[in-house]
């Protein structure tokens, strides 16, 4: 949401961020970073407040999916 591009929604970024988090843990990883780079062009300027509600939101998807993992965030703005 509020991404420039198409996407296949919020529904389905959450279910893929947690599926492929779980599959980290379980393959060993030690932890992961999610970013908005899908989001360009990125706007100049400050970040709008529903990029940084939706990367909450799969940060929290992550979270529930693979507690174990260490989680970075990086929101990519111009």
């Amino acid at each position: 949401p509020g991404a420039p591009g198409r996407s296949a929604g919020l529904d389905a970024v959450l279910g893929r961020a947690a599926a492929d988090a779980a599959t980290l843990e379980a393959g060993g990883a030690d932890g992961v970073i999610i970013e908005n780079f899908g989001d360009a062009p990125f706007t100049k300027g400050e970040v709008a407040p529903i990029t940084v509600a939706c990367m909450t939101r799969v940060a929290m998807a992550v979270r529930s999916a693979a507690p174990n993992l260490v989680l970075g965030i990086n929101v990519l703005r111009n």
